[in-house]
């Protein structure tokens, strides 16, 4: 629970400095006559966003197994294998 309001409150913190970025950097991209800042103003939002992103699917991610890379247990090979139907 407290690992989901930290989340829930880290991912509103995030959207709000995004839409501060954007706000703050859009009259810098439009106004300023040094091409550096206009490409730095036009690339750092959607940068921050798609940071953002892939940060989310990396900790969403974080200890989720396949289900193919669960271990086995012990007994698995002791069993028989399932019936496979093959409809003709």
């Amino acid at each position: 629970m407290l690992r989901t309001i930290a989340l829930l409150v880290a991912a509103l913190l995030w959207l709000f400095l995004a839409a501060v970025m954007s706000h703050q950097l859009a009259p810098l991209m439009l106004t300023s006559g040094r091409p550096e800042l206009v490409l730095l103003a036009f690339l750092l939002p959607p940068a921050w966003l798609i940071l953002g992103l892939a940060a989310y699917i990396k900790i969403a991610d974080y200890g989720w197994r396949e289900r193919w890379e669960a271990p086995l247990p012990p007994d698995a090979f002791d069993q028989p294998a399932p019936a496979v139907r093959c409809w003709s």
